[in-house]
């Protein structure tokens, strides 16, 4: 539905149904409905339904039966013309308006001139046109089509097998009007005499009220809407692009981003909607964190995708659910106890079978951590998928034999003498590309990228994408500001250098100190960092305990330019700190985000290295105050 949440009333001259806008089908494959009425394919149709006139005329060219010759004799402004065209024809009389009106798909009956009087006294009725028709005196005879295909007849509400000449006829009219569904209703006289004719046309609908028409049929209603959709797409036309979801608690955003890189090399025209907001083929559209229903909506309502890249949190999976029912390809980088609290999470059990909802919609394959308990706990509920699993530890002999399945796996292993990611399928090895050459590894250091990269390349390759571009764009992939900004990024101003990056909770912060462990610095390493707003004392505690030891100055920072937490989470930070024998010398207590940034780097001094932990809305705002450096 396109005018509920996420999305905006729509306001138009002419609507068949309001609230009923709604999209089928995804990105490229979309075809917009109003109401019943399809809009990409209006034909003839629309025109009609806007003026009532037209349809009799365009039945009346077509040597159809119709009550009156000249429907403009008709036509009423007032009252007083409504009394002067009833008394002509004759009571009782139907009111239409002279543009469909969805509270009137029927119109209304006036047996008489004070029913007819008391018609426009109702505010519906004052100042509209309407066309006063005869009400047809046989007996009443419903069609419905889709396209030419007769779909079901009714007569005085009971199915029927229609008379051969009321059907063709109805035939050449319904390939006349070609809409998705036309009722076609029919005044039937038993007489078999030609004069007067024996059947007349007094009524068409190109959007036909079915709840009402079939009232108590649901059986025949879903198979009228079947023809339909039939219609709108028949059987072999795609109405799905591809999509593959990435969850996890941590490299969401990373991964998706390689894989959304990939498919691009491939000529693809992605969309992917994250945390950072949505990007249409690489360039920013929307900002915001959107990596729920609301960016996944953004990303399938462009005319322009055939590809869907789609970050999944889990926020907006408990607070909203899910804006796909199937997916080709699903990835979970990892389930940690970040997060727990919200939205009726509560254990890490729970987190978990809450990720694997999205990999449970995966109709080709999933991809899955192979070093992480969570994940290959997931593998019995997923035995009906094709499985890649990732790995630092084991061999795909040990892998497969640890986890008692013949999945595929991805792991990092020397091929003439350097690191590469290598593919082991069922069918063979095949080495995808050096570490090296991989820009976002910095060389073998930030193993997390070489994580999401195993990720990346198992994910695209369940995509069917091809192996070569996979190489070529992951070889071109940096963790520059520009394509990925708050994760590793770094700026060197020629005295000091510093590392801006996103981890904000535990997991997060053991893996980027364990690549500014190895990352060269001549003179001290320091930390400005803090927690999400959202975050527990203990998850504040764990990342405090994590990052003590690797540095010699501290700063402990709200990450939140909007508001203030509830609780003092940069005081738990320092409290963290100290609790595993940080001195209170070497800690700072930032108050706000502009001191967190203005003042490590105020205290850097020739060879230092300044590592600075930024939430998703103050990214840009640092980043400009570094590169000011």
């Amino acid at each position: 539905m396109l005018e509920r949440d996420p999305y905006k009333p729509v306001q138009a001259d002419f609507r068949l149904a309001p609230n009923g806008l709604v999209m089928l089908g995804q990105s490229c494959h979309q075809v917009l409905l109003d109401g019943l009425f399809c809009i990409e394919r209006p034909g003839p149709a629309f025109n009609m339904m806007k003026d009532r006139r037209l349809y009799w005329r365009v039945l009346a060219e077509n040597g159809v039966p119709i009550p009156v010759s000249d429907m403009d004799l008709l036509t009423c402004w007032s009252i007083s013309t409504a009394r002067q065209v009833a008394s002509r024809i004759g009571y009782p009389v139907r009111v239409w308006p002279l543009q469909r009106d969805s509270k009137a798909p029927e119109g209304w009956l006036a047996d008489d001139e004070s029913g007819l009087a008391e018609l426009f006294d109702q505010p519906d009725l004052r100042d509209r046109t309407v066309i006063i028709e005869p009400e047809p005196k046989g007996q009443r005879l419903d069609m419905i089509f889709s396209g030419d295909r007769l779909l079901y007849s009714i007569l005085e509400g009971k199915a029927i097998e229609a008379d051969p000449g009321i059907e063709e006829l109805a035939g050449r009219i319904a390939q006349t009007i070609n809409t998705g569904l036309l009722l076609l209703r029919f005044s039937v006289n038993e007489a078999e005499l030609d004069d007067p004719p024996r059947f007349l046309v007094t009524h068409m609908d190109p959007a036909p009220p079915l709840r009402s028409l079939l009232a108590g049929d649901d059986k025949r209603r879903r198979e009228i809407l079947e023809c339909f959709l039939d219609w709108i797409f028949p059987p072999g036309t795609p109405c799905r692009v591809p999509v593959i979801a990435v969850t996890g608690t941590n490299g969401k955003t990373t991964t998706s981003t390689m894989i959304s890189r990939i498919a691009q090399a491939t000529a693809r025209h992605v969309g992917m909607a994250q945390t950072g907001g949505v990007r249409f083929d690489g360039v920013l559209q929307e900002f915001g964190d959107l990596s729920g229903i609301w960016g996944h909506c953004r990303v399938f309502e462009n005319r322009e995708v055939d590809m869907a890249v789609l970050e999944t949190a889990r926020g907006g999976l408990a607070k909203y659910g899910f804006a796909f029912d199937r997916c080709d390809v699903a990835v979970c980088t990892n389930v940690t106890a970040d997060h727990l609290g919200q939205y009726g999470i509560e254990t890490v059990e729970q987190m978990a079978a809450l990720k694997r909802s999205v990999l449970e919609r995966a109709d080709k394959a999933v991809v899955l951590n192979g070093d992480d308990p969570r994940c290959v706990e997931m593998l019995p509920f997923l035995s009906d998928k094709i499985i890649y699993l990732s790995t630092f530890k084991d061999s795909p002999v040990q892998l497969r034999s640890r986890t008692q399945t013949g999945v595929n796996v991805v792991n990092v292993e020397e091929v003439h003498g350097k690191d590469w990611i290598v593919l082991h399928e069922q069918d063979g090895t095949l080495p995808v590309i050096s570490v090296d050459a991989i820009p976002a590894s910095f060389k073998g250091k930030a193993r997390q990228n070489i994580s999401n990269a195993m990720h990346a390349v198992a994910a695209a390759r369940a995509a069917g994408l091809d192996i070569n571009e996979i190489n070529h764009a992951l070889s071109e992939f940096e963790m520059s500001f520009a394509i990925m900004p708050g994760r590793l990024n770094v700026h060197d101003n020629g005295k000091f250098k510093v590392i801006m990056d996103y981890a904000h909770n535990a997991e997060g912060m053991r893996q980027l100190v364990r690549f500014t462990d190895q990352f060269p610095c001549k003179g001290r390493k320091n930390l400005s960092f803090g927690v999400s707003v959202q975050a527990s004392e203990s998850s504040a505690l764990q990342v405090a305990a994590t990052a003590a030891g690797h540095f010699d100055q501290f700063v402990c920072a709200p990450l939140s330019i909007l508001r203030e937490p509830e609780k003092n989470l940069p005081d738990i930070l320092k409290q963290g700190l100290i609790a595993e024998g940080v001195s209170t010398e070497s800690i700072y207590v930032a108050r706000d985000f502009h001191e967190a940034v203005y003042y490590p780097i105020s205290q850097c001094q020739q060879g230092d290295l300044l590592v600075l932990t930024t939430g998703r809305l103050s990214h840009a705002q640092a980043w400009q105050k570094i590169l000011a450096t």
